[in-house]
């Protein structure tokens, strides 16, 4: 007589207690399965294996804690012997010599979304269903992982052959065109960096006698010319970023025609807008890996240390008018330039210090403490400012960081501010809470006064501006400014003031399509990071050094870009190099990400903008309204299984 065939072992994984429930169930009811277990979280999940020994585990996808990509990824390698959190952070044991092979798992989720069946499949999952599934797809999913087969969900299956029709063939690259930057070429684009960002030529004179900035620019643009597969494959105007840059000094030369001036406007743009674009487009251009993107954000880091050196050793402080001490006489920016300035760079060398290992810590710390003394002797109010908004956005968007750590580097910020403020420094920031005490408030030179006027200007020239550069001109022209008309007619002479205030420097000199290409550019890019983090593998969080430092790039990107768009209030700092710096970083970031998801056989469009996204997003959107909705009174007995 042949003895009848041991029943499937399942484990059910799902954070809500009554959709596991339901799934234990429906299974328990099926001839030949038994439920052997159930858990919450991915942790849970990779416990209960090690305990239990199922068959098939059936794994629900956005968990609290390890989601259920990660525990499958664990599951499937066989890691699943000891799981022990420790700080946030998962440690697994290798298994054992002789382990059972390790279990079949098949997805369940309620959202139909392409990223998560790849994920799903590379994890090693065996069937990828949704929760809506009628419940003999369900057990027949069971039963084929157990057998060694998949089973997927016919929408899913659809999609996938779609997909596969319309790859164009494939071609194995020459290693050249996979390659990063070399070694030599890394150097340029590092020195051009550096020299843009410190102006380290502008304290040596010699040096600056060469004009090193034009002829490494030179250099780079001839590089591209002759190798021109140095570059980014993509196009060039790929993303978002990229895009606005573009669109920006489209408008740029556009109100040449239509501004106050055409001559000031082109000249402007001859001597200084342009470089800037220059600048830009090359680290667009350049930035093809994760390589190339650090050695990028290394180079600012290191003009940074420059700066800071210059700030704290070479020059010292002397007092204002309001009795307080600051930097002053600088030979690269204003104290309060300088400020905004190193608010990014803090942001990138924290992004350093959380990838870096114990050795290259203690270098970056005492950047970090050099950063946190030259803000303090800047004296400059934009950057306290500026340096509260990076705190307050680190507790929210740096989630993947440790509580505890996030208050540490407040403390420490806070700390090192106060260790190294001159004499009178916390009298003058007074001022941000008590603004009419500042001789901005109600001075006819101050900030609030110049504000005024520039939205003046605004009004005279509200679409094309008064054209970019043409601030100042316009305050010593009598028929564009009241204070000019009142000076000229009070035998007062002129008095041009900068706009002190780079929105309003977009606004008056773009006038409305600017302002809004402006805001996109800089504060939209830390709006564009979240949405980019959002898309990468959960997995990277705990991979090699590579995926680490990308996962966290955006976080600590985004927290500088928010401190250098509330410190940019106080600065004319709208057309600038540090400026376009940002969005040539971002979509450098961009880059790099796609290429290491490339490299994993991960698809995507990643950051928002593209057809694809459009389309994917109509694609969920169209989901979710014909999703059927139950109307009338509930049946009580029924699961209740969430939108999540």
């Amino acid at each position: 007589m042949t003895s009848p065939a041991a029943p499937i072992r399942v484990l059910v994984v799902d954070d809500q207690e009554l959709v596991r429930s339901g799934f234990c169930v429906i299974l328990d009811t099926a001839d030949g399965v038994t439920v052997v277990g159930e858990a919450g979280n991915g942790e849970a999940a990779v416990a209960a294996v090690a305990a239990h020994h199922p068959d098939v585990v059936l794994m629900d996808i956005r968990m609290p804690g390890m989601d259920g990509l990660e525990a499958t990824r664990l599951i499937t390698q066989g890691s699943f012997e000891t799981t022990i959190p420790t700080a946030g952070t998962i440690e697994t044991t290798i298994p054992t010599a002789g382990a059972a092979a390790p279990p079949k798992v098949v997805m369940l989720t309620t959202f139909d979304l392409d990223e998560y069946v790849y994920e799903a499949l590379r994890a090693g999952a065996s069937g990828f269903l949704l929760k809506d599934s009628p419940r003999h797809d369900l057990i027949a999913a069971v039963r084929a992982a157990a057998a060694g087969d998949a089973l997927l969900a016919p929408s899913v299956t659809r999609r996938l052959i779609e997909q596969f029709a319309r790859r164009p063939p494939e071609t194995t690259p020459s290693p050249s065109r996979l390659a990063s930057l070399t070694a030599r070429e890394q150097d340029v684009l590092l020195l051009l960096v550096v020299l843009t960002v410190s102006r380290l030529h502008m304290a040596i004179p010699s040096l600056n006698k060469t004009h090193p900035l034009i002829v490494l620019t030179i250099a780079a643009l001839g590089v591209a010319w002759v190798r021109p597969e140095l570059l980014a494959q993509r196009p060039l105007f790929a993303t978002w970023p990229a895009k606005i840059v573009g669109a920006i000094a489209i408008w740029a030369l556009l109100g040449m025609f239509f501004g106050m001036s055409f001559g000031s406007t082109a000249t402007f743009i001859t001597e200084d807008f342009g470089k800037t674009l220059i600048f830009t487009f090359l680290i667009l251009a350049s930035i093809r890996t994760s390589r190339d993107l650090f050695t990028v954000i290394v180079a600012y880091i290191a003009s940074a240390s420059w700066l800071v050196y210059q700030a704290v050793f070479h020059f010292h402080l002397e007092m204002e008018q309001g009795g307080y001490y600051r930097l002053s006489h600088l030979d690269t920016y204003d104290a309060n330039d300088l400020g905004l300035v190193l608010l990014l760079g803090l942001a990138l060398t924290l992004l350093v210090f959380q990838v870096a290992r114990w050795r290259g810590r203690i270098v970056v710390t005492g950047v970090l403490l050099g950063i946190a003394a030259a803000i303090a002797k800047s004296g400059s109010r934009g950057a306290l400012v500026g340096l509260a908004a990076m705190a307050l956005a680190s507790l929210v968007l740096l989630q993947a960081v440790p509580l505890w750590k996030r208050c540490a580097f407040i403390v420490a910020a806070v700390a090192g501010i106060t260790l190294f403020a001159p004499s009178g420094y916390w009298k003058q920031m007074e001022t941000i809470i008590h603004p009419e005490n500042d001789y901005n408030w109600d001075s006819n030179h101050g900030r609030r006064a110049v504000a005024t006027r520039g939205i003046g200007y605004f009004k005279m020239f509200p679409v094309f501006g008064l054209g970019v550069g043409n601030f100042e001109r316009a305050e010593c022209t009598p028929e564009i400014s009241p204070n000019a008309r009142y000076r000229y007619a009070h035998g007062l002479g002129v008095w041009c003031e900068p706009p002190h205030n780079s929105y309003v420097e977009a606004l008056a000199e773009t006038g409305a399509g600017g302002i809004v290409l402006w805001v996109l550019m800089i504060p939209g890019a830390a709006v564009w990071l979240v949405l980019l983090r959002r898309r990468m593998p959960q997995h990277w969080l705990h991979g090699d050094g590579e995926q680490r430092f990308l996962y966290f790039a955006p976080m600590y990107l985004s927290i500088g870009i928010i401190a250098f768009s509330v410190g940019a209030f106080f600065l004319t700092f709208a057309w600038r190099e540090v400026t376009f710096y940002i969005p040539g970083v971002v979509a450098g970031l961009d880059a790099a990400v796609a290429e290491r998801m490339g490299r994993e056989g991960i698809p995507g469009p990643l950051l928002p903008g593209s057809i694809g996204n459009v389309k994917l997003a109509t694609r969920q959107v169209r989901r979710w309204i014909a999703r059927p909705v139950a109307w009338g009174p509930r049946d009580p007995r029924a699961p209740r299984v969430a939108r999540r």
